[in-house]
C-alpha cells in the first residue's frame, strides 16, 4: 500500500513520455488502490461525474486537464531506495553510489542486465530501475557526481551535473541532465569512443 497526498501548488508539466492509463473506480479510494498496484503509477485524478480513473506514470501535480485534483504517490526516502552504503562528502552531502568500476570487470554486459542491475561488492551497477526510482524520489531534484581515479597517478577528478533523471521503463529509462557544476572531467578519445561503442551509463 501507498500514502498520496495532494499538491494544489504543483505546477510541472506533463512531459512527452508521460502515458495515462484510465479505468473505471467506483470511488477517489478505489482509484487510489488501483493506482498503488500500479508500479507505474506515480499519480491520480477521480471523475466523480464519469466514474473515470485516471493514472499516470510523471507527476504533473496541481489539476489535471479537467480540473480535477491529481494526488501524488509519496515519495519514499531517498536513503531507504539505495542499494549500496550511502556515502558522505567532506561538506556533508550524501550520495547513494549508482556504479562502481575498480578492476578489470566486464561491464558489456545485456540490456536486461542493465535494467536490473549486476556485478558483486566491488564493481558494480545497481540497475536503471533503481537509478529511476533514486532520481524521481525528490522533488528538489538529484545531483550526480562523477568521480574517477586515474591508474597512472591516482588522482581524483570529479565533476557533478544538477537535475539529474532517469525515466521509467516506457520511456527506456531516458536520461535528462542539467548543467554542470564544478569541476570539468577531462577525458581522452580513447575511452569517448569505447563509451560510445558499448551504448551504455558509464
Amino acid at each position: 500500500t501507498h500514502e498520496f497526498e495532494l499538491e494544489p501548488n504543483s505546477s510541472n508539466p506533463v512531459t512527452e513520455f508521460a502515458r495515462v492509463t484510465r479505468s473505471v473506480a467506483t470511488n477517489k479510494i478505489h482509484c487510489a488502490a488501483l493506482c498503488s498496484r500500479s508500479s507505474d503509477c506515480r499519480t491520480f485524478s477521480y471523475s466523480p461525474a464519469s466514474s473515470e480513473c485516471r493514472m499516470s506514470n510523471e507527476e504533473p501535480g496541481g489539476l489535471d486537464s479537467d480540473g480535477l485534483p491529481v494526488y501524488n504517490k509519496r515519495r519514499a526516502a531517498t536513503g531507504s531506495l539505495c542499494k549500496r552504503t550511502v556515502v558522505t562528502t567532506t561538506d556533508g552531502r550524501q550520495f547513494c553510489p549508482i556504479q562502481q568500476r575498480v578492476s578489470d570487470t566486464d561491464f558489456q554486459q545485456p540490456w536486461s542486465a542493465y535494467k536490473t542491475g549486476f556485478g558483486d561488492d566491488v564493481n558494480y551497477w545497481i540497475g536503471l530501475e533503481a537509478i529511476h526510482q533514486l532520481s524521481s524520489a525528490s522533488a528538489n531534484g538529484v545531483t550526480l557526481l562523477v568521480q574517477v581515479v586515474t591508474w597512472e597517478d591516482s588522482v581524483l577528478q570529479y565533476q557533478e551535473y544538477s537535475n539529474f533523471l532517469v525515466r521509467n521503463a516506457s520511456s527506456n529509462y531516458t536520461m535528462t541532465v542539467g548543467p554542470v557544476v564544478g569541476k570539468k572531467i577531462e577525458r581522452s578519445r580513447k575511452q569517448v569512443e569505447l563509451q560510445q561503442r558499448r551504448d551504455v551509463f558509464y
